[in-house]
């Protein structure tokens, strides 16, 4: 019903024009604030992000549960350049902990395998390593 229209029953025949350039750009602004929404918990929630907040409460958990610098310190620095040697006392030291610590080591490797998955198949260039990668995981 048009207000400028003296006789209210009677219908108007004047069309309205409403202004499609403060209704647009109000449209606008609420869509681009949902897709700005969405991205944003897609980057939160994406599986990226959970393997990296895994490797990190994993590492957290390592560190509450073990001495970090004792077992650095107790590592074979004479003969830091025999591998065979570092990767032994890496063993043993594994296999001397608690179950908490092997499970939570295992877990932080998991993520940060899944990490380099990740990151591998986001970079183009490195397709080969996420080929290698995918079939070391899956």
């Amino acid at each position: 019903m048009d207000q400028n229209n003296s006789n209210p029953t009677k219908p108007s025949t004047e069309t309205h024009v409403v202004s499609d350039s403060y209704t647009g750009s109000r449209v606008r602004a609420v869509v681009m604030r949902r897709v700005r929404t969405i991205h944003l918990l897609q980057s939160l929630f994406s599986p990226t992000t959970f393997s990296v907040a895994v490797f990190v409460a994993a590492l957290w958990g390592i560190g509450r549960e073990v001495w970090v610098a004792r077992v650095l310190q107790d590592e074979p620095s004479a003969n830091i350049g025999d591998i065979g040697a570092v990767a032994h006392f890496y063993l043993l030291a594994f296999l001397d902990t608690r179950l908490i610590v092997q499970a939570l080591s295992i877990v932080a490797l998991g993520a940060l395998l899944y990490l380099l998955y990740s990151s591998s198949r986001s970079i183009r260039g490195l397709q080969m390593v996420s080929f290698w990668l995918s079939q070391l995981l899956f």
